[in-house]
């Protein structure tokens, strides 16, 4: 077999001279070092178009029995950029990309800073506690001027926390003493279809995201609530209606809840269709068709001793007008 060697950076006098000779005019051939095969700071080998390495140099290339075969692959006898074989070009990075691995929905993802994906679709996705997809508006701003106007609750139950940019309702006033009623602090305007995220985190027995409730009091309020507490977390319940409308398995209950700590709900309500996300994992969907079709969006202190619930990164994406007179209010709505 015939090896055929293609010079570079030779003038084509000295060409036509060397193609004559019978050896090449380099006598120590591997010391020179092929442009197209080594990167020229460190001279290591570069990967070829075939995914293997060359090992020779000075253009000789083993793979060619003949000038011919290398005519045909384009070699160039340069070593001029516009004649390096397209074939032959080294790719740019030599580390294969990083795979990007999908997101195991069995798997619980809590709130915190960067990106989590807390369900399916692009208005799961949340950044540093924002949705990242349009169409998002939020409920608090972290500050007792958004309480004032915004919401209906009782002073002496629930305040804003700014450090925390949190809604908190706590019982400590009672000191100490069982409180005998609910707590609810609700917004000042209703909703039908929608979505929502929201962080959650629970001090005590039970609380709540409630949602297209009818209020008669700040402790009777009828409607949907996205519950919270031991053996209710992950559960839709319909506060003094139907009761637990559907369950989420205590085992997975406990391999989901970070307990004193924030949590995050993700849920949807479309007609009667509901879904919920319980920091990343589906724990409830399914259809309603008893439950209310719009209202106010609340959140429970439950009665009991020594309670704290706290709410913050409040977030709707309304899907849907509520449509008039579906959440009424009774004579007796409490109000600021």
């Amino acid at each position: 077999m015939k090896t055929t060697t293609i010079l570079a950076a030779l003038p084509l006098t000295a060409l036509l001279a060397t193609s004559a000779q019978a050896s090449p005019p380099f006598t120590n051939k591997e010391l020179v070092h092929c442009f197209y095969c080594h990167d020229p700071n460190d001279q290591q080998l570069k990967v070829n178009y075939r995914g293997v390495y060359y090992k020779l140099h000075n253009f000789t290339f083993a793979e060619f029995d003949d000038a011919a075969e290398a005519k045909k692959a384009g070699v160039g006898i340069g070593p001029l950029e516009s004649s390096k074989p397209k074939s032959l070009t080294p790719p740019k990075s030599l580390t294969p990309p990083k795979k990007v691995e999908p997101r195991n929905p069995n798997t619980p993802v809590y709130p915190g800073p960067g990106k989590r994906v807390f369900g399916d679709g692009p208005d799961a996705v949340v950044l540093d506690g924002n949705p990242v997809a349009s169409g998002w508006t939020s409920l608090f701003n972290g500050k007792n001027t958004d309480l004032y106007y915004n919401w209906n609750w009782e002073k002496s139950y629930w305040e804003a926390e700014p450090r925390e940019g949190a809604i908190v309702g706590t019982t400590s006033g009672d000191r100490g003493r069982d409180t005998p009623h609910n707590h609810y602090l609700f917004t000042n305007w209703d909703y039908s279809d929608f979505e929502m995220h929201v962080d959650v985190k629970l001090v005590g027995h039970n609380s709540g995201v409630c949602a297209r409730i009818q209020p008669k009091s700040f402790d009777d309020v009828p409607g949907y609530q996205v519950d919270m507490g031991d053996g209710y977390w992950g559960c839709l319940w319909d506060e003094r209606r139907q009761r637990k409308i559907f369950d989420c398995p205590i085992a997975l209950q406990n391999k989901l809840v970070r307990r004193g700590d924030w949590n995050h709900y993700y849920f949807k309500m479309v007609g009667t269709h509901i879904t919920i996300y319980l920091n990343g994992v589906k724990t409830v969907e399914g259809d309603d068709p008893g439950g209310f079709k719009s209202g106010p969006i609340a959140f429970q202190l439950s009665r009991g001793r020594d309670m704290m619930a706290s709410f913050k990164n409040i977030y709707i994406k309304p899907l849907k007008n509520p449509t008039k007179g579906t959440a009424p209010q009774s004579d007796n709505n409490p109000r600021r």
